[in-house]
């Protein structure tokens, strides 16, 4: 006889495993991090997931044994690429879920930032957003009527598109655009069936904190790596970094029927430090 305990787990496991049968999600920036975490939790729960990424080399280790994972390579910032992108969802059928992930960061003095640079670090966090969206739109409002719960969008943003922190303007003012266009579009999206809402990490262990720590050190500011993580997670009261499949985990959530009766949110996703 087997145990209500374990005879709950196994439901919920094999539920999970099939959460998402049948549904296509394209994740951009899912060469590595975040993107990837993303991405491999959305196929393991039954996803056909499309692994995108501006670098094919990021891509060639994606594991396409399933038969349902595909890797494209896409620069968020080219319309053409998305268009491209838009044709190969069509006539694969279409696509319920979008996670725009792909981003970049910046830590310097504002005085500082060039114009090119500023214009760089937009292109990548708010143009491929509003590219990536405006391409899906017509392709996830014709599955919006399919699917329980509607089409999802999910835009990565940040902890640092809700609060500011000094010489992390450029970074933090491409998050918070994220989070207001997010909030704009669950209001103009909710009549055709389609769901936004942004994920806030807080400060995540994987490349872009460890480079971060890395432009810290050689900057002067830290003496070691390991000093700028310490005086990150100080900020969060769980008193450590996050990790990639918490986000992930996240993910999935709001892009699921779960999540049905969600649209506009900010989910924080950062060990409290909003709350702090």
């Amino acid at each position: 006889m087997i145990h209500v305990y374990a005879a709950v787990k196994i439901i919920r496991s094999r539920r999970m495993r099939v959460q998402f049968a049948g549904q296509t999600a394209l994740v951009t920036g899912a060469g590595q991090g975040l993107g990837r975490a993303i991405a491999d939790e959305l196929l393991k729960r039954g996803a056909s997931v499309f692994y995108t990424d501006v670098r094919p080399e990021a891509l060639e280790d994606v594991d396409v044994s399933s038969g349902r994972a595909t890797p494209l390579v896409l620069d968020v910032r080219s319309e053409r690429d998305w268009e491209a992108a838009a044709a190969a969802l069509r006539a694969g059928g279409g696509i319920d879920i979008l996670v725009n992930n792909a981003g970049a960061d910046m830590m310097c003095a504002f005085e500082t930032i060039a114009l090119q640079d500023w214009q760089r670090l937009m292109a990548v966090n708010v143009d491929g957003v509003f590219l990536g969206i405006r391409a899906m739109i017509p392709l996830l409002a014709d599955a919006a009527g399919r699917r329980p719960g509607g089409a999802s969008i999910v835009n990565i943003s940040s902890i640092l598109g809700q609060k500011g922190m000094a010489e992390v303007t450029a970074y933090s003012a491409s998050k918070g655009a994220v989070t207001i266009l997010t909030k704009s579009l669950a209001l103009e999206l909710a009549p055709r069936g389609i769901r936004v809402n942004s994920i806030h990490p807080g400060f995540i262990d994987g490349p872009m904190l460890r480079h971060g720590s890395q432009r810290a050190v050689a900057a002067g500011k830290y003496a070691s790596e390991a000093d700028f993580i310490a005086h990150l997670v100080k900020m969060a009261p769980l008193g450590r970094p996050g990790t990639a499949a918490e986000v992930a985990a996240a993910v999935a959530f709001l892009a699921s029927s779960d999540a049905s009766y969600v649209t506009g949110a900010e989910l924080n996703v950062d060990g409290g430090y909003n709350a702090s």
